[in-house]
C-alpha cells in the first residue's frame, strides 16, 4: 500500500491579516471598499448571524456585530485609547471582519465575514484568541 500523501499540492493558500492598527483613523484608505469621494467605508457582510449587515466605520460596533459597546468602529481603532465602554477585544474583532472581507494580496483569511460575526455572537473565546494569535504571527 502506498500513501498520497506526494500528491498534495505544494502551492496551498497561505492565511493572512492586517493588524488592527493598519485600519487605524489615519488610515482610512486601507479600509475594503473605502471610497475617497464619499469618504465612506461601505460594506455588507450577507452571511451573518442575523442576516445580512451594511455598515461603514461611523457604524457602532453594536449595531454591526449585534452586541458590545455603542462606540463607532473607527473610534475603537488604534492608534488612540479604547473608548469607554469598549474592550481592546472589540479592536481585533474589528481587525479581524475587515481583514475577511479583504485579506492582504496573495493571501487567504480562513474565515468569511459572516463567520467572524458568527464567532462573535457564539461568544467565542477561541474565536478572539485565534484572531489575535493570527495578527500576530501572519500579519502583514
Amino acid at each position: 500500500m502506498q500513501s498520497a500523501v506526494h500528491s498534495a499540492s505544494p502551492n496551498l493558500p497561505t492565511c493572512g491579516t492586517y493588524t488592527p492598527g493598519y485600519y487605524n483613523a489615519q488610515q482610512l484608505g486601507h479600509w475594503p471598499n473605502y471610497n475617497s469621494t464619499t469618504g465612506l467605508a461601505t460594506n455588507t457582510v450577507t452571511d451573518g448571524p442575523y442576516g445580512s449587515v451594511t455598515f461603514t466605520q461611523n457604524s457602532t460596533f453594536k449595531s454591526v456585530f449585534m452586541g458590545g459597546s455603542m462606540n463607532k468602529l473607527i473610534d475603537i481603532m488604534p492608534p488612540g485609547p479604547a473608548p469607554s465602554g469598549s474592550t481592546t477585544d472589540e479592536m481585533h474583532w474589528i481587525g479581524a471582519l475587515l481583514s475577511a472581507i479583504s485579506p492582504p494580496p496573495g493571501f487567504v483569511n480562513p474565515y468569511s465575514p459572516g463567520e467572524v460575526l458568527k464567532l462573535y455572537q457564539a461568544n467565542n473565546a477561541a474565536g478572539i484568541a485565534f484572531f489575535k494569535w493570527l495578527e500576530q504571527n501572519s500579519s502583514i
